[in-house]
């Protein structure tokens, strides 16, 4: 083929692309308008879904492999609002055009920082910072924090009373008000929230962790 066959056909394909993802904003709309009647517990909550459903983050045996493009045009086919960041999704303005040509939003980027029973350590502040970072130049909305999964809670997960397993010791507690305390503020500054979210297999799980 000649370098105009080759241009020609590269146009032709990447027309067809944005026909198809002007018919996946299209349906998309229509799902949301439903969700959003006056009849709809939801009429007045913006939707989002995690790609984990596609590339498990944590648990390499569950990642199916699948592009961040098909990941968000499949999210935008069903009606979704926003998505949390994923594995290999692009960052900075990237992410955004990306978000913006199917209609969606970045709802959340999830932290995870690294602890033990004596609270977050020493590298979990730059984790924060780092997530936080690429949640504002996504355009994000909030960020999501939760202590990093651990071997010994891991293997008590779901059972951590019946396995007496190892909790955050007081000065642990500590740390960890102090750690979210300096990463809200942070937050607060850029313009978006901080949530924390309770986790198995992690030193905030039980009922009585919450």
């Amino acid at each position: 083929m000649t370098s105009a066959g080759i241009e020609r056909a590269t146009a032709a394909a990447e027309s067809h692309t944005l026909d198809e993802r002007r018919v996946l904003r299209e349906r998309a709309e229509d799902l949301r308008a439903r969700l959003q009647s006056p009849t709809s517990a939801l009429r007045h909550a913006p939707v989002a879904t995690a790609p984990i459903v596609w590339n498990n983050v944590d648990v390499a045996e569950l990642r199916s492999g699948t592009d961040t493009d098909t990941i968000l045009d499949e999210i935008a086919r069903t009606g979704f609002d926003g998505v949390q960041h994923g594995l290999g999704f692009p960052t900075g303005s990237a992410l955004r055009d990306a978000l913006a040509a199917r209609g969606l939003r970045l709802a959340e980027v999830y932290a995870s920082l690294p602890a033990t029973v004596d609270g977050p350590t020493e590298s979990a502040a730059a984790v924060g910072r780092e997530r936080l970072q690429l949640l504002v130049q996504g355009g994000g909305d909030v960020l999501t924090a939760a202590l990093d999964v651990t071997p010994e809670r891991s293997r008590a997960a779901g059972r951590v009373d019946e396995l007496d397993a190892p909790r955050l010791t007081n000065a642990g507690w500590d740390r960890l008000a102090e750690t979210l305390d300096a990463l809200a503020a942070q937050a607060a500054d850029r313009g978006v929230r901080v949530v924390f979210h309770p986790h198995a297999g992690t030193f905030v799980e039980t009922p009585d962790e919450v």
